[in-house]
């Protein structure tokens, strides 16, 4: 998945000679809180659609004021540059420019998500961890030595700022086994905080368990 894919050709965008009327039209039809506004090709912001609803119907839009003016991102960024945009300037469609800052299209950041969600690492059984860990004793390297030794493999990582303590990093892995008891036992013995955990322990018959454990006297 790259940021060209997910460009949307029909979702539209509005021109500073356009009307309020005509560009609330344009916000209605496509279903979005605000849309770009693009002069000579090059993105000049976003037009919310509250702003519109306060107008003059025959006022042009090149009058109103805009928001997010450098909420534009390059066709050449990572997706997850996409997601911090949207989050950073509280957008539902974010605009992508090429390399030499002409508009190409924009983006539903819903489809992104989607488009994200239907990845091999989402679509993959298995289990995910939380781990809360200070920032300062934080390395992948070393987290997911311990959870290979477990013959279990990392999938997908995300990193965000505990909310409750800005020294410490929520480090969320998607991982490819469904048991991961294991794989918690052996990073909480390495003093690794298990902040959350989304899996399905195995359930052991507790008769077999004693029978085995039987067997293994009988023999000794």
């Amino acid at each position: 998945m790259d940021i060209a894919h997910l460009v949307s050709l029909a979702l539209p965008f509005l021109s500073p000679a356009d009307t309020a009327d005509y560009a609330l039209d344009r916000i209605e039809r496509a279903n979005t809180p605000h849309l770009a506004v693009v002069e000579d090709n090059v993105y000049q912001g976003m037009v919310s659609e509250s702003v519109l609803l306060e107008a003059d119907p025959d006022q042009l839009v090149g009058t109103l004021p805009v928001f997010a003016r450098q909420a534009s991102i390059s066709v050449e960024r990572h997706p997850f540059d996409l997601y911090r945009m949207a989050e950073e300037n509280a957008l539902d469609v974010v605009p992508v420019h090429d390399a030499n800052n002409q508009y190409l299209g924009s983006i539903l950041v819903a489809d992104a998500l989607r488009s994200l969600a239907k990845s091999f690492s989402f679509q993959h059984s298995g289990g995910i961890l939380v781990l809360s860990v200070y920032e300062r004793d934080y390395s992948i390297n070393h987290i997911s030595r311990l959870i290979e030794s477990n013959n279990v493999k990392i999938l997908a990582t995300f990193i965000d700022i505990d909310p409750e303590d800005n020294q410490r990093m929520l480090v969320t892995l998607k991982l490819n086994q469904i048991d991961l008891s294991r794989t918690i036992a052996t990073l909480e013995r390495f003093g690794i905080e298990i902040h959350q955990q989304y899996h399905q322990p195995e359930v052991r018959n507790v008769d077999n368990e004693r029978l085995e454990q039987l067997l293994k006297y009988l023999s000794i």
